[in-house]
């Protein structure tokens, strides 16, 4: 067990790190006050934005972005003593919840600006950087982009081929590159820009990635013509070019050699944004089909009468609820000092990104035709919320990312410790005791579940070693175990919390309802999961792949098996041929 590792991390080594989710995180009065002050506004705000008309138009209106700015919300996370709100992470997640209702174009402008477009500067800025930029960034006299997304370079930011090469004199960089799908790339001044840069350690010269602020005045910053996307419609999303821009070494964040790291930290915390501004568009989806099944009537009665609709509402409950608790918790992690949440986070992104996906789905299917209509905004958010699984990590990657990293704690512990060790601490199973005791069972299960995850892992490092960084099927099984985890701990904490507040169980039942619904489907599926270590279809999959791309396309079609009389011909040739 270690207290410097965090929550999920320690899961892997069969330890529940209570104090790490209890009790459940909370936002100071002072700072729940404003933000609710923020919401009011935003609130009223969203009356002005015809999202129809923006996404239609595919631009957000100069004179909405005007008002963006007045209302200060590009400078929410910015320190007071530079021009912004000062918001912590929990009360910046709060905001976002309600801006990403009014649609794409404000919740993205906003959030890419914030949450990674200038998120280096905040984390990683010297003070002189941070005293020249952040007023105007603030302001919104300045909007930010984060420039990493490269033609050849998307989930491997490793291999990127924009370059900066140091001047003669040491006073500059000269860049040259362009990166791809750049969010705000048609606003920006501000870009955190993510290059190759030559440098020597240890006598060894090599490439190795640099940070930089470029601003559009330094010259040689262009960029093309506006995406045509499927969703995100009225956000900019361009191709950004630099072409022997001059960038002073002053510019450079953080260390030279040192941008992996920066870029890491930045998709790290911007996973949190994006995870409960996914919630905000849930709960408005959910609260459209609980209207609407209350009212459509099939059959001489409610459509939300029948199972099939009751269980679709249960089920986009279940995970809304989950999105709001593991978003939450996370920030709270974040705000009270937790240094190691990367885990957390991608499981936050990848969990509620996918839950929203699945919440339009169904609150499209319950609206029937209506939710294809575009005179309901379901389609859109559905549109909207496809590129959720995509943006600051990839559902796939970042499922790789969950189970590898969990996978080089345990390692880590079998070098130091050994199997003696492991075999040691298997004798103490997983426990939990600071929940309500209303979720003693759900407790029980979410022990239960460590332990097979903890036995998984071991069994995994043990057969594989370290070629276990190929087993992706594996790892996702994997992943998927610490995702239902993550939000078991997390909804259990924060029902606790809820009941111990003096609620009665009578006044929670609807959160009561859903933490132990999806704890105990959890417990089925992770059961299901960890009994695939040998029985699984994984080579069966990986063959017909391989099939398929020899043959470079889908063959088999109707025409293969021939006519009805050219059947019935060979069936008389084939007998004739017997007798």
């Amino acid at each position: 067990m270690s207290d410097k590792n965090g929550f999920l991390r320690n899961l892997f080594l069969g330890d529940v790190l209570e104090d790490k989710v209890f009790p459940y995180p909370r936002m100071k009065e002072e700072e729940l006050e404003v933000v609710e002050m923020i919401s009011d506004s935003i609130k009223r705000f969203g009356k002005e934005v015809d999202q129809d008309a923006i996404d239609q138009a595919e631009k957000l209106p100069p004179e909405l972005l005007e008002k963006m700015k007045d209302m200060e919300l590009f400078g929410l996370i910015i320190p007071e003593e530079y021009g912004g709100m000062g918001l912590s992470v929990s009360g910046y997640a709060r905001v976002l919840e309600d801006l990403a209702v009014q649609g794409a174009a404000v919740g993205v402008t906003i959030g890419a600006h914030q949450s990674i477009g200038m998120k280096g500067l905040l984390l990683f800025g010297n003070e002189t950087q941070k005293q020249h930029y952040l007023p105007k960034l603030a302001s919104g006299e300045m909007l930010a982009g984060f420039c990493l997304t490269e033609p050849n370079s998307g989930s491997d930011a490793a291999s990127i081929r924009t370059r900066a090469e140091l001047s003669a004199d040491g006073s500059h960089y000269l860049l040259n590159g362009e990166k791809q799908f750049i969010t705000n790339g048609g606003l920006a001044d501000f870009f955190t820009v993510f290059a190759k840069t030559p440098i020597e350690e240890s006598g060894v010269k090599q490439d190795k990635i640099t940070t930089f602020i470029v601003t559009r005045d330094l010259g040689g910053v262009s960029n093309g013509p506006e995406e045509k996307k499927l969703g995100w419609k009225g956000s900019s999303t361009t191709t950004v070019y630099f072409e022997n821009v001059k960038v002073p070494v002053e510019n450079v964040i953080g260390e030279v050699g040192k941008g992996f790291k920066v870029a890491m930290e930045i998709l790290n915390n911007g996973r949190l944004s994006t995870s409960t501004a996914s919630f905000g568009v849930a709960r408005l989806m959910i609260d459209m089909s609980i209207k609407y099944a209350g009212e459509r009537k099939q059959f001489g009665q409610n459509i939300g009468r029948f199972d099939m609709i009751k269980e679709k509402i249960a089920h986009m409950s279940m995970l809304a609820y989950g999105m709001q608790c593991v978003g939450y918790l996370t920030a709270g992690l974040a705000d009270n000092g937790e240094q190691d949440y990367a885990i957390e986070t991608a499981v936050a992104k990848v969990f509620s990104t996918e839950a929203l996906w699945k919440i339009c789905d169904e609150a499209l299917q319950i609206h029937g035709g209506m939710g294809y209509i575009r005179e309901l905004p379901i389609e859109r958010f559905l549109r909207d919320a496809r590129l959720g699984v995509i943006v600051e990590g990839t559902s796939e990657i970042l499922r790789a990312l969950i189970a590898l990293e969990g996978l080089k704690t345990l390692g880590k512990f079998l070098k130091k410790h050994g199997l003696k060790g492991y075999a040691q601490k298997t004798f103490t199973p997983a426990r939990m005791g600071k929940h309500h005791p209303t979720f003693e069972k759900e407790a029980g299960l979410f022990c239960k579940s460590v332990d097979k995850l903890s036995a998984y892992a071991m069994q995994l490092l043990r057969v594989y070693k370290k070629d276990v960084i190929s087993k992706q099927l594996h790892q996702k099984r994997i992943a998927e175990a610490v995702i239902d985890l993550y939000v078991m701990a997390a909804m259990i904490a924060r029902t606790s919390a809820l009941l111990e507040t003096g609620r009665s169980k009578e006044d929670a039942t609807t959160e009561v309802y859903m933490t132990r619904s999806f704890c105990r489907m959890a417990y089925e599926r992770i059961e299901n999961l960890m009994d695939q270590f040998d029985l699984n279809h994984d080579s069966y999959l990986a063959r017909l792949a391989d099939k398929l791309y020899e043959d470079g396309a889908f063959l088999p079609k109707i025409a293969d098996l021939g006519s009805q009389e050219a059947s019935q011909t060979q069936k008389k040739s084939d007998l004739a041929t017997v007798a």
